[in-house]
Parts: C-alpha cells; sequence; structure tokens
C-alpha cells in the first residue's frame, strides 16, 4: 500500500491514539471499535491452575477495503487481518512514549502485520 496516498484514518479503538512524529497527531476514536471475537473450552489443569484453550473466530466490525482509507486497531486484530490498511499503535518498548506513571502517552508510529 502506499501510505503517501491516504486520504482518511478511521480509528476503530476505544481511546484517542496519538503519534509523534514532527507534531503530536491525536485520532480520535470513531465510535466504532473493531474486536477479536475468541472462544475459549476447557483444557486442562496446571497444579491446580485451570487452563483453556482459546481460539480466534474473526474479527467484530471487520472495516470494510476502502481506497485511501487506512484503520487503526489494536494490535491483536491487526495480528489476525493481516491487511496493509488495518494497522495498530506500536506498544513495543522501542515504540512507545509513556508518561511519568509509566502509562502509555503516545506512540513513535503505527505498525502493520502483513509481510
Amino acid at each position: 500500500m502506499d501510505y503517501s496516498k491516504v486520504k482518511q484514518v478511521v480509528n476503530l479503538t476505544a481511546h484517542d491514539v496519538r503519534v509523534v512524529g514532527k507534531d503530536i497527531i491525536t485520532i480520535p476514536p470513531s465510535g466504532k471499535i473493531a474486536r477479536l471475537k475468541t472462544t475459549s473450552k476447557p483444557h486442562g489443569n496446571v497444579r491446580g491452575m485451570p487452563v483453556s484453550l482459546s481460539g480466534d473466530e474473526g474479527v467484530i466490525n471487520d472495516p470494510p477495503r476502502i481506497e485511501g482509507t487506512i484503520y487503526i486497531t489494536s494490535s491483536v486484530v491487526a495480528m489476525s487481518l493481516k491487511r496493509d490498511d488495518v494497522l495498530s499503535p506500536d506498544t513495543t518498548d522501542a515504540g512507545v512514549l509513556r508518561d511519568g506513571n509509566g502509562d502509555v502517552f503516545a506512540v513513535k508510529r503505527l505498525q502493520c502485520f502483513t509481510t
């Protein structure tokens, strides 16, 4: 995808996404949230601690492909969809900026999970 041609950025998370570059860009939530639909079933015990087998059953509010539009989602949604128009905030140690309390303030970049 040629990101220089993006005309619209849609935030499909419940939070403002702040990206620090030359300026701080804040992308407010769109009001629609993309979530991973998962299943869980008992899978045994480890020393008395229950273990569940979890599975991915797709994405709730999977965004449509629209030319010139990218979507910001959680990392688990972006990893599940593996699309170049679905990005997530890079919250790795190298990509995140934290405030004095250690809370995430912003990210330095967005990340994509396609090859």
